[in-house]
């Protein structure tokens, strides 16, 4: 049998304006081990454990599930793919506004067009690469 403990999962209303919310679960998970009293050992290639996220989007009792290594970037297609977008990842827009989440914890996100800002942010109008770039030269005076 194959034991892991889910710890630092964290609850997230998470509201990008694109007039959504999205009620989410994220965290970091820890890597597989051997139930017994040898050391741990990974399980396959999950040296590392990765990250959970969860679209709780039957009014907060169900939905897509998505762990990932968090590793060179995701796209909306690779996330609608392995949430199952049949059943609930259904629309590009909802997956984007889960990349922009993810972006907002960090990991790298590939989202196409000009619409969502570094920090995860939607701007129905475009704009968000001059936005970022304001952003940047403000932190760089301040």
């Amino acid at each position: 049998m194959i034991h892991s403990n889910l710890s630092n999962l964290t609850r997230f209303n998470f509201c990008p304006g694109n007039l959504s919310s999205y009620d989410l679960l994220f965290g970091r998970i820890p890597r597989y081990v051997q139930e017994t009293k040898t050391p741990e050992i990974a399980s396959g290639n999950d040296t590392e454990g990765g990250f959970l996220l969860v679209w709780l989007c039957q009014g907060g009792s169900g939905g897509g599930a998505f762990r990932f290594s968090g590793g060179t970037g995701l796209c909306a297609g690779y996330l609608m793919e392995k949430m199952g977008q049949r059943d609930h990842v259904r629309y590009l827009g909802d997956a984007n506004a889960l990349l922009g989440f993810l972006r907002t914890q960090g990991i790298p996100t590939h989202i196409d067009g000009d619409k969502w800002t570094k920090c995860g942010q939607y701007m129905p109008n475009g704009g968000a690469s001059q936005f970022d770039e304001a952003q940047s030269i403000i932190s760089r005076i301040s």
